[in-house]
């Protein structure tokens, strides 16, 4: 049990002594923000692979590098080699081959991944691509989460995938589908057999002796000889099985574990053991609901204003946690909960003052659905969007089970960052009719030139209590569209803005009566602009975008919320996308690839720049500190300078830190891990 040596890849590669999990020591450090460079968590395991001279090779996936540490038995070990593309994508599955060889499923961006290969040849490190593996955005194929099985030249992975869960890559043959089993753990290969365990609570056992049944596609496994095994109550398996002298062991997130053989004779469990109950409650200054961040815009209204929740430094983390899946908008909170969907289907909970994991929900069919949550009262809320089929579903908050759930049609694509809303009984929500495949799933919000005309855009109002329709408004005579558009709640009243592209008009703004569907007032020259959701302040209507309408300048249009008028256009901008976050004299603006912006209130007149080089952020404000990606914190009554960053977990900046009860979350956009950190007093003291 005695340390033989330590090698520590932030001192010795990042050259930083200072604390790794504190954002000012990293500001003070850098002299400005960490970048995808900064990466050190390892969010994935490690690998030893034992050379014939009795040396071992540690592979590690640390942030977006793969580190070969070579221990050759002494008292040290010696860093052989470091792998660090650009942006070096994160590492969610690693695996060593016999010759040790480094299999590892990356992502960057926007479902872009594979499955590489990595070898150490005369020093250098060469790459290869396992074929059938590649995934993109614009691919109809989801990419995976979890390390991959190998066997001579056979490649095994799981995906979160209906249909395509379980597949099998050789060189020189079309990937061979053994079965529709979605799975973010990874297969383990067993004599003549396959194991994986899957989101559908079974373990999924898979001939690969069989030969084809006839008539079947040449690509599909035999059913003959393969089996399943449910588990009584239907949670997800999310970690591999084990298998010993002819018995399967595996555990499932209903906190039970399983062990499978020839003499079994053993009773399945029936009593759940309760492991969504909130066992450490909130604590803290701000434990009451109107603290809760309920929606990816904050309030339940959507009307996108700062967060007052007496942020202040110092910050201190306080978990840190692992997540399989991709997100592109922020998590909503409530009852000591924080809910968190994935684009690949996952909606979860977990404990809020810990980490720990309460629920996890999975249904197939969805696409790459960059979708945030809404809590409301005990409930769940998700728009879940796919080429097949999509809906708005209704879950139970404590235990994920689904109440209700209603169709709506739609691109999947990262559109739908709006929730549904809530007001007195009835959900809201707004959607096209548009139709979408695997080529065509992602638009661009620099979409000038408008949409199909048989998009229809509608906004549907359902029973909050049983999912029934209410009414439906069609907006279809004034434009196509719907996939780029906004809802949001102020002084009773719905407000709904969808972009047509620059046609005339360019879009639609209405004020609509909540209980009927009655449309109040309309404004057909002032819309939303592509990638940005409507926002509302004191009797003013908010509206953003990526593109400039009428003329080359962009521009913020304000709007009286009580008749539609115009009441000022703000200075050219750049772009505006995501949202208008309203402070009490000034607003916050993000232009991709730009600069941040601050605009006066009163007038819509530019104060200041800020924020320059970030992608398509979405940052969020609380009091007078904005915050980014990566725990960056801005305070904006002090020259915008930014007094913490980190620790960098994130290489692609799509999503902002916000914070909840008296803590700040962040959620990577891919980088495979989820945090909170404590601030003010509480960071001081504990």
């Amino acid at each position: 049990g005695a340390i033989r040596w330590t090698w520590d890849f932030v001192r010795e590669v990042l050259k930083f002594d200072g604390d790794r999990w504190n954002g000012q020591a990293w500001a003070a450090h850098k002299k400005g923000r960490v970048t995808w460079q900064d990466q050190f968590c390892c969010s994935r395991d490690l690998a030893v692979h034992a050379s014939a001279d009795k040396t071992n090779t540690v592979v590690v996936p640390a942030g977006g590098s793969i580190l070969w540490l070579v221990d050759n038995g002494g008292d040290h070990c010696t860093l052989k080699a470091r792998y660090a593309p650009k942006e070096s994508p994160a590492t969610l599955g690693m695996s060593l081959g016999p010759d040790g060889a480094v299999y590892r499923q990356w992502y960057r961006r926007d479902n872009g991944g594979s499955i590489e290969v990595l070898r150490i040849a005369a020093d250098k490190i060469e790459r290869s691509v396992v074929a059938g593996t590649e995934s993109n955005y614009d691919s109809q194929s989801s990419m995976g989460f979890s390390a991959v099985a190998l066997r001579g030249e056979d490649v095994f992975r799981t995906r979160p995938e209906e249909g395509y869960g379980l597949v099998r890559h050789r060189t020189g043959s079309e990937p061979q589908r053994l079965g529709a089993f979605p799975s973010i753990a990874p297969p383990i290969v067993v004599g003549r057999h396959v194991l994986s365990c899957c989101l559908d609570g079974k373990l999924h056992v898979v001939s690969l002796a069989n030969k084809p049944t006839p008539g079947a596609s040449p690509n599909a496994a035999s059913e003959n000889e393969n089996w399943s095994f449910r588990t009584p109550f239907d949670k997800p398996l999310t970690a591999p099985p084990a298998v010993c002298d002819g018995r399967i062991y595996f555990g499932g997130e209903d906190g039970y574990l399983y062990a499978l053989g020839p003499d079994g004779g053993g009773e399945l469990p029936t009593k759940e053991l309760g492991l969504d109950r909130v066992r450490s409650p909130l604590t803290g200054k701000h434990t009451a609901e109107r603290f809760n961040w309920f929606t990816n815009f904050g309030d339940l209204a959507n009307t996108n204003r700062v967060a007052e929740q007496d942020l202040r430094p110092p910050f201190k983390l306080r978990w840190i946690r692992r997540i399989e899946g991709t997100i592109k908008h922020l998590s909503a909170h409530g009852g000591g909960r924080m809910f968190t969907h994935t684009a690949e289907g996952q909606l979860f909970a977990v404990e809020q003052e810990t980490g720990r994991l309460l629920w996890r929900r999975y249904y197939p069919g969805v696409h790459v659905s960059y979708t945030a949550p809404i809590y409301h009262d005990g409930r769940v809320l998700v728009a879940q969007a796919g080429f097949d089929n999509s809906r708005v579903r209704c879950f139970d908050a404590a235990t994920g089970r689904l109440q209700w759930e209603a169709p709506f049609a739609g691109s999947p694509s990262w559109n739908r960052q709006l929730p549904p809303l809530v007001h007195e009984g009835r959900v809201y929500y707004c959607f096209s009719t548009g139709r979408y495949t695997g080529k065509n799933w992602l638009f661009e919000h620099q979409n000038t030139h408008g949409f199909p005309d048989g998009h229809k855009p509608l906004v549907k109002c359902w029973d909050l209590a049983t999912g029934k329709e209410i009414w439906s408004l069609d907006f279809s005579e004034h434009g196509a569209g719907g996939d780029d558009a906004g809802l949001c709640l102020l002084d009773g009243k719905l407000y709904y803005s969808c972009y047509f592209g620059n046609k005339n008009p360019p879009g639609v703004t209405a004020a609509i009566e909540p209980a009927s569907g009655k449309v109040l007032w309309k404004n057909l020259a002032h819309a939303v602009h592509g990638g940005c959701t409507i926002s509302a302040k004191d009797g003013r209507l908010y509206l953003g975008g990526y593109n400039a309408v009428g003329g080359k300048d962009n521009h913020i249009y304000c709007l009286n919320a009580s008749d539609g008028k115009l009441i000022w256009q703000s200075d050219p901008i750049g772009w505006a996308i995501h949202v208008v976050t309203l402070a009490d004299t000034f607003a916050f603006t993000h232009a991709q690839y730009r600069q941040g912006t601050l605009l006066d209130l009163a007038a819509g007149k530019q104060i200041c720049n800020l924020t320059k080089g970030y992608n398509c952020t979405r940052f969020t404000m609380a009091g007078r500190y904005l915050l980014g990606a990566n725990m960056d914190i801005y305070d904006t009554a002090d020259e915008n300078r930014l007094i913490a960053t980190g620790p960098a977990v994130d290489v692609l900046l799509c999503v902002g830190a916000h914070v909840s009860n008296g803590r700040i979350f962040f959620t990577a956009n891919g980088g495979g891990l989820q945090l909170s950190m404590a601030y003010g007093e509480e960071a001081a003291t504990k």
